[in-house]
């Protein structure tokens, strides 16, 4: 039931589990989804199906980060009439998202879709216990300018609302694309 109530959530801040219902809007039957981060992980692992052997990649035990953005330019180079989205971290696009880059450079049109929380992980509610370990914080950059720097397309989204439509620009633009989407800092998967 909280996970069904998550994907209809229309709070700002964002929550991650309402991103995800709209990547499952825009992901074709056959698509190949990268999972990349570590609570970017769980949010996709929750909720985003993928229908065919071979159409979804993440760092399975090993838990490398980072890998995102190549595995992607390299899905999409191996099938180019596939869809391939990139679901990643914040944190885990800092690795190597600027292999953006390549995919502008050889027009492969792939979707990065950056669940962007402002650090390595989701933070600890202010009235717990928790703490951040030093250097979580990293403030919610604007890599989707990183896409449009290389010729590609990039938007960033603060509201749920404009989520769908954010990503259907994206897919339309024809050229490899980040969305930054700025979600609830307080939200672990």
């Amino acid at each position: 039931e909280k996970l069904h109530l998550a994907r209809k959530n229309d709070a700002y801040p964002i929550h991650p589990m309402r991103l995800m219902a709209e990547i499952s809007e825009v992901m074709d039957h056959d698509a190949v989804l990268i999972e990349d981060g570590h609570d970017t992980i769980g949010f996709c692992r929750h909720s985003l199906k993928t229908h065919k052997p071979g159409h979804r990649m993440n760092p399975g035990t090993q838990g490398n980060v980072g890998l995102g953005v190549p595995f992607g330019v390299g899905a999409k180079a191996a099938a180019p009439d596939k869809q391939v989205i990139v679901v990643c971290g914040d944190s885990a696009f800092g690795w190597n998202g600027m292999e953006i880059s390549t995919a502008c450079l050889y027009n492969l049109p792939i979707l990065v879709v950056i669940c962007n929380n402002g650090g390595i992980t989701a933070k600890p509610l202010p009235n717990s216990d928790g703490l951040l370990m030093p250097g979580q914080d990293l403030g919610m950059q604007n890599f989707q300018v990183i896409a449009e720097a290389f010729g590609g397309y990039g938007e960033r989204v603060d509201q749920a609302k404009d989520i769908g439509p954010a990503l259907r620009r994206a897919l339309a633009s024809g050229k490899p694309a980040i969305v930054n989407v700025i979600v609830d800092e307080y939200v672990a998967s």
